[in-house]
């Protein structure tokens, strides 16, 4: 739904019912919801001078008293946080400012054993940073004593905490505060903390901040936070450390020059030569890949040579008896790269079972480098290991390798349009791999008209794919292009051929294949030419037992795509079978689905179809009685049905009944002479019709409230019960 607000009798009921909350509340989200839903008051330009009017400082201090629940504490700070940013909240900070028990308790509850809670004070303190210059943020910061709150918070047990700690260090950070400058130097010097993930994690996360801030606290970082500072952290023994320091130093590589480059790859090579253990190669190569994926502008040649290493070992490992062979280098790797594949063939010949994990991080870097500079050696060698069955049986280096295929092809896809059809015909890359490739096919088709002749061969071999991910992946595809790509791009894809594919997979045992192949067909509908809609209406395969049997599917997916597709023909063919599909009792069973989305697309139907039976366009509905069944949706349960058919009233054909009637109205003229010669059941339809309110009608279509439609359908209802009579029903959502 598009809710951005919610009315201010509403907030005020609320905000006022907030600090009633049940402890007795089982569902922590329930608290979050709350938040979430006054947060959208905030959007207003005047919410805020609104809500010091209601006194919300006065609600707040009644949050935090010692006996509330701390999770209301929580959503009563956490949103005064949020007032201090939205609209007029300078107003706000000023009102605090008069009331200093607020401010007082936020100080003495960011060091709090509820982890909520001190995640709740530093979110306050942060949003209160825009106030840096502030007396009063400045007198807040000497309570706190901010250098030593971030310290112990950054060595928080809880992982949001400490998140939140190094959001907040880095909103302080900016104030060039002196002690925060000094925390910073004094956690870089700290020798590695070995035995503690928690200190080193804060260190870590220190240093990410430092280089993600500005030209000063970059140089500070490069200066404090050098490769050998880093080099035990990324070869720790906690993995969660070592991918920190992983994305440390890729931000630090970000910064470096060519010469830094080369000494990563040397201590590289040394530090593989000291160690051969599993854990050892896989971050020296994360490492390269880091290097590669930063420095790829200011040191090619450096991190050429890393992917020639990268590309050796790929090839190295898919060969039959690796084991028992040396590593053939192709390009030109320099002395450190040839020691480094030397030594990882040597560790895996010992350990063949770590070859598919190396094989991945060797992906990972001629990805990075495809992502930049593809090159056709680079291409080549993915294409090779596409058809690997070593790859094809190994998930993660599929998609790595697919991802680098993806991407070199992306370079030179101008020039080689034919291989990217090869490969998706190729029954060897399996549904996974397949996604990646019908994704640069569609970027491809944007850009050259006569690719889809080239596509569609290969398409069509994967609908008959015996993998129905294969398959649904190649029906989603065309039926995509269709309906996001021109008619002038995509017109080579709807084949007489494609259109037999896709009339056969309307039988196909599973459901989304089935779904697939009807949107499919409805795109070709709405968007083809005539020439296309003819064949589609006048497919054997579509005859009217085979509709019939998609409208009366048992899942409930493929009977929205069938109601979509005999909605575009009623919209475009001139009558053909689709007609004989359709029998009231089927109608009104899609009228009663316990789907809302099936009422929808059903209503939409109805509408089309009582259009052009009493508008006298198609002989034959008559038995049908659409007309009726669409009025009789009209107190659906769903506001959505009401809406489609409120929209389906609105067509051309059922416009003219209603204007007949809007207008006999108006002049007292008798209906029966403002309207053409009527049957019996347009009569009829045309009495019930003028009966509707339709201003009624529409005032029943405003919105609901976000969070209680959303809690009345997901929030299970026995586990809100509050048993304690003096906070009974009071859920706050519930009242609304």
């Amino acid at each position: 739904m598009a809710n951005t607000a919610i009315s201010a009798d509403v907030m005020r009921g609320v905000l006022e019912q907030l600090p009633l909350m049940s402890g007795a509340i089982v569902d922590d989200t329930r608290h979050e919801k709350v938040l979430s839903y006054m947060r959208l008051f905030l959007h207003s330009e005047s919410a805020v001078a609104q809500l010091l009017q209601w006194d919300v400082l006065g609600v707040v201090r009644r949050c935090l008293e010692p006996q509330m629940d701390h999770r209301v504490s929580a959503v009563a700070v956490r949103f005064l946080g949020d007032m201090l940013c939205a609209h007029g909240g300078h107003s706000a900070w000023t009102a605090l400012g008069r009331d200093p028990h607020v401010l007082g308790w936020i100080a003495s509850s960011v060091d709090s054993p509820q982890a909520l809670l001190r995640l709740s004070c530093l979110y306050f303190v942060r949003m209160a940073a825009r106030f840096n210059d502030d007396e009063q943020f400045a007198a807040l910061l000497q309570r706190l004593d901010p250098a030593r709150l971030l310290l112990r918070r950054l060595l928080d047990s809880s992982y949001f905490v400490s998140a939140e700690a190094s959001k907040l260090f880095a909103s302080l950070f900016a104030r060039a505060d002196a002690q925060l400058h000094g925390l910073a130097e004094r956690m870089a010097a700290w020798p590695f903390p070995a035995r503690s993930a928690v200190r080193q994690n804060a260190v870590l996360a220190v240093a990410e901040t430092l280089f993600a801030l500005g030209a000063g606290a970059r140089e500070l970082a490069l200066r404090r936070f050098t490769l050998a500072q880093l080099e035990p952290y990324l070869f720790g023994a906690d993995r969660l450390v070592r991918d920190k320091a992983l994305d440390v130093l890729e931000l630090r590589l970000g910064a470096a020059d060519a010469d830094e480059a080369l000494r990563l790859v040397e201590e590289m090579r040394r530090k593989v030569r000291a160690d051969l253990t599993p854990a050892t190669v896989l971050v020296v190569l994360r490492c390269l890949a880091a290097l590669v994926k930063q420095q790829q502008l200011r040191s090619p040649n450096v991190c050429q040579s890393v992917v020639d290493m990268a590309l050796s070992l790929l090839m190295h490992l898919d060969s039959p008896g690796w084991e028992h062979a040396s590593v053939e280098l192709v390009g030109e790797p320099t002395a450190a790269t040839k020691d480094i594949a030397q030594d990882i063939a040597k560790a895996l010949a010992a350990r063949p079972k770590q070859a598919a994990a190396v094989s991945c991080e060797c992906a990972r870097i001629v990805r990075e480098h495809c992502r930049g500079q593809p090159s056709r050696r680079a291409a080549e060698t993915m294409y090779a290991q596409l058809a690997s069955a070593r790859v094809q049986q190994h998930p993660q280096l599929l998609q790595l390798v697919l991802d680098a295929s993806v991407r070199a092809l992306r370079g030179f896809h101008s020039a080689d349009t034919r291989v990217l059809p090869k490969l998706i015909g190729s029954f060897a890359i399996r549904a996974p791999g397949l996604q990646g490739l019908l994704e640069l096919a569609l970027e491809t088709l944007e850009g050259d008209a006569g690719f889809a002749a080239q596509l569609e061969p290969a398409l069509r071999v994967r609908i008959a794919d015996v993998e129905w991910e294969a398959r649904d992946s190649a029906l989603e595809c065309v039926g995509r292009a269709l309906r996001t790509l021109p008619w002038a791009q995509t017109s080579g894809l709807v084949t007489r051929g494609m259109i037999d594919d896709a009339a056969n997979a309307l039988a196909d045992p599973e459901e989304y294949v089935r779904a697939a192949a009807a949107q499919l067909l409805t795109a070709a509908v709405e968007r083809g030419d005539a020439a296309s809609v003819h064949m589609v209406e006048r497919h054997a395969g579509l005859a009217r037992d085979a509709l019939a049997r998609v409208l009366a599917d048992s899942e409930a997916l493929v009977k929205r795509a069938g109601l979509d597709m005999v909605c575009a023909l009623a919209a475009r063919s001139a009558g053909a079978e689709w007609q004989h599909a359709l029998s009231h009792r089927a109608l009104r069973v899609l009228a009663e689905d316990p789907d809302f989305e099936v009422r929808v697309r059903c209503a939409r139907l109805l509408a089309r179809l009582a259009a052009l039976e009493h508008g006298g366009e198609l002989a034959g509905l008559g038995e049908l009685q659409s007309g009726m069944l669409l009025l009789s949706m009209f107190g659906d349960s769903s506001r959505y049905v009401r809406q489609a058919c409120l929209d389906g009233a609105c067509l051309d054909g059922v416009r003219e009944l209603k204007q007949q009637q809007q207008d006999a109205a108006g002049d007292g003229e008798p209906a029966a002479n403002k309207r053409p010669r009527q049957t019996d059941a347009t009569r009829q339809f045309y009495d019930k019709l003028a009966q509707v309110d339709f201003r009624r009608l529409e005032q029943s279509l405003t919105a609901e409230h976000l969070y209680q439609e959303a809690l009345d359908t997901q929030v299970e209802r026995e586990l809100m019960a509050e048993p304690r009579a003096a906070n009974a029903g009071n859920n706050i959502l519930d009242c609304y």
